[in-house]
């Protein structure tokens, strides 16, 4: 790989294995830009360079001169290889992760009022009483999660 444009290319098809349009969603320009920077009738930017860099956890010196390895050292922050991981799930499935996010944001919400509002965090012991709204507030969040088809994709 002899340049930039080669090291993007590679970076996209052979390690990532997604498409000119996943990879240019996350980096938050057009296909068909995205498409025209590989093809090298468009330079590719700075703000490109920043931007696959930390969006894809990318080396700069890697992406920019070829120097090992391609990706930086993992930390304990999983953002970026959950990105990267979402970027290749179908529109469907990133709709439906979506869905089950705001589900569980809502539901971990409703718990920390309840449980901030109740006797029991002063004593951090759950009372029978909040054992069954607990297990209600899960068996009507797991009743509203989409349901997989027996075919497949959601």
């Amino acid at each position: 790989m002899q340049t930039t444009i080669d090291r993007l290319r590679h970076l996209r098809k052979n390690v990532l294995h997604i498409t000119q349009a996943e990879f240019s969603a996350v980096i938050g320009i057009s296909r068909s830009n995205f498409a025209n920077i590989e093809k090298g009738h468009i330079g590719l930017s700075g703000r490109i360079v920043r931007d696959v860099c930390r969006e894809f956890a990318v080396r700069k010196a890697w992406l920019l001169e070829g120097q090992e390895p391609i990706f930086e050292p993992k930390t304990k922050d999983s953002k970026n290889s959950i990105g990267v991981l979402f970027s290749r799930l179908s529109e469907n499935n990133q709709r439906a992760i979506e869905s089950q996010i705001q589900l569980m944001l809502h539901e971990q919400e409703s718990l920390a009022a309840a449980f901030a509002g109740s006797e029991a965090a002063k004593n951090e012991a759950l009372t029978g009483e909040e054992i069954r709204l607990l297990k209600e507030m899960l068996a009507k969040r797991d009743e509203a999660a989409p349901q997989k088809p027996a075919g497949g994709e959601i």
